[in-house]
């Protein structure tokens, strides 16, 4: 059974030489507007996380000076989820950055 799979691929490879990586300039430009969406996207959301880090700061600060128990969970880690969403904007805006000098 494996043979048969193999010789079969191995066929139909013989027949093709070489597969272009894009058909065309307009299949290219598809893929970088694609490409640029998605990283600004990206951006977009790890912004987001941004300011849900700062957010969640501001409460764990608010709950400790009224004494009261924060509206979130203590254990969720507002400083980490800034750093590792100010990471992600900084990938993301580079990526953006690249795709665009390609274009």
């Amino acid at each position: 059974m494996h043979a048969d799979l193999m010789s079969e691929a191995l066929a139909r490879a013989a027949r093709h030489d070489a597969l272009p990586v894009s058909s065309s300039a307009q299949t290219a430009s598809t893929f970088q507007a694609f490409a640029y969406l998605a990283t600004w996207t990206v951006a977009g959301l790890a912004l987001a996380g941004v300011v849900f880090g700062l957010w969640v700061l501001a409460e764990h600060a608010r709950a400790k000076r009224a004494g009261s128990e924060p509206r979130i969970s203590p254990n969720v880690d507002g400083r980490g989820i800034v750093v590792v969403s100010l990471v992600g904007v900084v990938i993301a805006l580079s990526a953006a950055v690249l795709v665009n000098f390609f274009r």
